[in-house]
């Protein structure tokens, strides 16, 4: 069986229907099944690039009122990509370079077409190219103007996580340099500890960043670890609750757990998978 035809959505320029069918005929032969529009004047060139999406377009350039240089300039304020070629039977090689030279991708002459169809498969694989780089472009585009976003959401987060600890600091700092003489033992104490949470704090907050980033760049690996869970839980809270007054407030009792169990862990102790095996 032969092979199947090519389809092509073709914008053809020319006023003499002959050579439209001629033009037709040529590209049947060289493998294409053609899908055209005729058209003779620049206001149903504009209303034709509206109407469709064509692949190729094919101009005279000798026709009536205007020429093949004033038929590109339409085609491309309107698609500064689509393949644009002049067939003429009176083109001298002046004008064959003005064109080319103006943004058209080749040029025939209507009694010599041998190789017209090699010269339309070359222009659609390169437009295929062209638009496949342009989405390409656009996609990297979008995954920067994504990054710009998280970077700056990222830096209102962290400023936020880092502002309420400081905030901590400076208080606790600031009541020691000023009453600390005149604050009993228990007093200055809490002080010190609130300062000792709020830099726990944004220690956590900087291993967590530190840790996704090595996940991200697959930096990362994981190791089973037998620990004692009583103890765990309560170290847990230890780092994840407020103030020693918050703490002293919290009542624990464990009962009924293993004696240890097997978790997968990464390299840091604090951020482990829960993957719990009890043995």
């Amino acid at each position: 069986m032969p092979d199947p035809l090519t389809p092509l959505r073709i914008l053809i320029i020319e006023d003499c229907e002959s050579d439209h069918d001629l033009l037709m005929l040529k590209l049947r032969e060289a493998g294409f099944a053609p899908h055209s529009l005729r058209v003779e004047t620049v206001a149903e060139i504009r209303e034709a690039l509206l109407r469709d999406d064509w692949q190729i377009v094919f101009s005279d350039f000798d026709l009536p009122g205007f020429d093949g240089l004033l038929a590109l300039e339409v085609v491309r304020q309107s698609n500064a990509e689509i393949p644009f070629f002049i067939v003429s039977g009176v083109i001298d090689e002046e004008q064959a370079v003005a064109t080319m030279k103006a943004g058209a991708q080749d040029y025939f002459f209507k009694g010599k077409l041998t190789r017209l169809g090699p010269a339309v498969s070359r222009e659609l694989r390169e437009s295929e190219q062209r638009r496949q780089r342009r989405h390409a472009q656009a996609e990297l585009d979008h995954d920067r103007n994504l990054l710009r976003h998280d970077r700056i959401r990222f830096v209102d987060v962290m400023s936020h996580e880092f502002r309420t600890p400081l905030n901590i600091i400076n208080v606790a700092a600031g009541m020691l340099a000023r009453y600390g003489e005149r604050m009993g033992a228990p007093e200055r104490q809490e002080r010190i500890c609130e300062i000792q949470d709020a830099v726990t704090r944004m220690t956590r907050v900087i291993d967590k960043v530190l840790l996704t980033s090595r996940i991200e760049l697959h930096q990362w690996s994981l190791r089973p670890e037998r620990f004692e869970l009583a103890a765990w839980c309560k170290e847990f809270l230890a780092h994840n609750t407020g103030s020693l007054r918050e703490r002293e407030r919290i009542r624990v009792r464990i009962a009924g757990l293993p004696s240890a169990v097997t978790w997968t862990c990464a390299s840091s102790r604090f951020h482990c998978r829960t993957c719990f095996r009890m043995p």
